[in-house]
């Protein structure tokens, strides 16, 4: 997609270069962006862009006071917009940035360079030049409120289009973010946490060690229905359907209230329950068979539902979920309430993210108005909650409440971790229909409607689930080698010498990739390249990654982090390798260390500081030595 920049007093240098790899120690592959600021564009900020740019983008966390010149300071906040507005999208991304040195300012403009963590082009430059726009349109005559809403429609939608589905990945992705975890994207929903020997996958809740059987009987209610039965529990006896007419036949058999859905659609898709009339019979399954072409029916139980979140043998929580409606106060009709409820819900949305509509009257809501003998303008006592949807999903604008465990009777408890337990998940969510969850369900009708094997669990048990499953920080030893450009001769030497030194068991070069000794990848990737092939390994724990300064410039590094550097030889001119090692270190005593000791000939060990990437530097280390 192109992206346009308005003219004004920011403009971009250049193309951004969106890098593989990382720099300067952020936690994604880094996007380098050069900027050009006219003399006084902090003035605007301050006083013709604050009022749109803190109402669109929030509040930047850097003071005017700041140390830095007024330029710097001006990239600093335009840094903390690109990434806030992402966040606020809903495509998770670490605020962590790199604002570089400014040039001297000549004919009133001076340049600077922003380095920033990304994890999709698009959604990055379309955060870019949605706060370049905001700033240039601002600064001469005010702006129409509709022109600026344009701008931002425009951009958070499609930032937007970009985050995970559900929040499980979000929450788990900010977890891992908080305990310094390195993560990439495999495909869709699946990420790789960690590298080498420390790694897992993960697909939401589901691990590299996720039964296969037990997720795809979940999957199939009417299978997960009979496995229930077999076992003695309440699961309910459904029937396929094939037609609107074969499922009117068993709604008169098993007797109103009845419920219809699609046999393998997630997410409560499809769903209708509380069924009372052939009409809404025939529109069920209409509904059920455009998500699903198996449908089933079943007898429906009177109750609340219930949401009992398993992970590794444990409750962690148990909530109760209420389907979308409206609670009455006395005077105002179905329809005013749900007005209130919209523009509620349009003060929430007044600034990115675009977040979901609240749910509106349709054919499903006025279908259970007619059951209840109610209208648009009937007027609900105080108290009195009217149900406008068949489920209780949060997706269909489900509500739910978080109930205490000790009020949860502890026959319900155990229920739940036996079902977990039978559909052999470490993982799970329970959804039990009973009237009361103090009693035990073996002394009240109740129905087991759903067992799922990727629950949304919430933020907090995200954090807890990610912590059992790497309980470590997912990293292995790396060093980084440092050598001259087309260095394939003596890299067998160095392989050989850093396994003796160090215990290394895992090498990477353009030449190749080693584990344990032994050749596992071919010759003609490069360093960057072939670093990623051998982090993919569950085998290596200790590895070493040579690359060039140009494969560092052109790629970026293949690891936030490193446990050591080791420059091999004269690996660039003494210039180019300042300029180019600063992207391999963090912290100044880090960086005086390498520069103090850049001329000499031995093998020097000097210590960094706590904040640096790399634990140890080893200047100009000879590999015969």
């Amino acid at each position: 997609m192109k992206f346009v920049i308005l003219p004004g007093p920011v403009a971009l240098i250049g193309r951004p270069e969106f890098k593989q790899g990382y720099l300067y120690g952020l936690a994604l592959p880094a996007c380098v962006i050069r900027l050009q600021l006219t003399a006084g564009v902090e003035s605007i900020l301050e006083k013709k862009s604050r009022d749109i740019l803190h109402a669109q983008l929030g509040e930047p966390e850097i003071g005017a006071d700041d140390e830095g010149c007024a330029f710097t300071r001006t990239a600093n906040k335009i840094a903390y917009w690109c990434l806030e507005v992402q966040n606020r999208c809903g495509l998770f991304v670490q605020r962590d940035f790199r604002v570089g040195s400014v040039t001297p300012p000549a004919d009133g403009a001076a340049s600077v360079s922003l380095t920033l963590p990304y994890r999709f082009a698009e959604p990055a430059m379309a955060a870019l030049s949605l706060v370049i726009n905001l700033i240039n349109r601002s600064a001469g005559n005010k702006p129409a409120v509709s022109e600026i809403r344009t701008l931002v429609d425009a951009s958070t939608k499609l930032i937007a289009r970009y985050r995970e589905r559900g929040q499980n990945v979000p929450d788990i992705l900010k977890a891992a973010g908080a305990r310094g975890i390195p993560f990439q994207r495999v495909d869709g929903q699946l990420y790789q946490f960690g590298i080498g020997g420390a790694q897992r996958m993960l697909e939401s809740t589901f691990t590299d060690k996720t039964a296969l059987i037990g997720a795809n009987l979940c999957r199939d209610k009417m299978m997960a229905a009979n496995i229930l039965s077999q076992s003695g529990y309440p699961g309910g006896t459904p029937v396929q359907i094939d037609s609107a007419d074969a499922a009117f036949s068993e709604a008169v058999r098993l007797g109103y209230p009845v419920v219809v859905k699609p046999i393998d659609a997630d997410g409560g898709r499809g769903v209708w329950a509380d069924i009372r009339s052939e009409a809404d019979v025939r529109k069920a399954f209409d509904v059920a068979r455009a998500e699903s072409s198996r449908v089933m029916i079943d007898r429906h139980v009177a109750g609340t539902g219930h949401r009992f979140t398993i992970m590794f043998g444990k409750v962690v929580k148990v909530t109760a979920k209420m389907p979308w409606g409206v609670t009455g106060d006395g005077t105002s009709t179905i329809a005013a309430l749900v007005g209130s409820q919209h523009a509620r819900a349009n003060e929430d949305n007044a600034a990115p993210p675009v977040k979901g509509k609240a749910p509106t009257i349709d054919d499903e809501a006025l279908s259970l108005l007619r059951q209840y003998a109610l209208t648009l303008d009937s007027v609900p006592a105080a108290g009195e909650f009217i149900a406008l949807r068949r489920r209780n999903n949060a997706n269909a604008g489900g509500s739910t409440v978080l109930l205490e465990l000790d009020k949860v009777h502890d026959d319900n408890l155990a229920l739940a971790l036996r079902l977990a337990t039978l559909f052999m998940l470490d993982v799970a969510g329970i959804d039990l229909i009973i009237p009361d969850i103090s009693r035990s369900w073996l002394e009240q009708d109740c129905l087991i409607c759903d067992v799922n094997s990727q629950p949304q669990v919430g933020t907090t048990a995200a954090a807890d689930f990610l912590a059992e499953v790497i309980p470590g920080s997912g990293r292995i030893g790396v060093t980084l080698v440092l050598v001259p450009a087309g260095m394939t001769a003596m890299v067998g030497a160095v392989r050989a010498e850093l396994s003796r030194r160090w215990k290394i068991d895992g090498f990477s070069a353009s030449a190749g990739v080693w584990i344990h000794g032994a050749q596992v990848g071919r010759s003609g990737l490069n360093g960057y390249k072939a670093a990623k092939a051998l982090f993919a390994h569950r085998d290596v724990f200790n590895a070493a990654v040579v690359m060039s300064a140009e494969e560092i410039d052109a790629f970026g590094l293949p690891a936030d982090r490193f446990q050591r550097l080791v420059i091999v030889g004269a690996a660039t001119p003494a210039s180019q390798s300042r300029a180019t090692l600063r992207v391999c270190l963090a912290g100044e005593s880090s960086r005086e260390s390498l520069e103090q000791g850049i001329s000499q000939a031995a093998l020097v060990p000097a210590r960094s500081d706590a904040s640096a990437l790399v634990e140890k530097i080893w200047l100009h280390f000879d590999p015969t030595v």
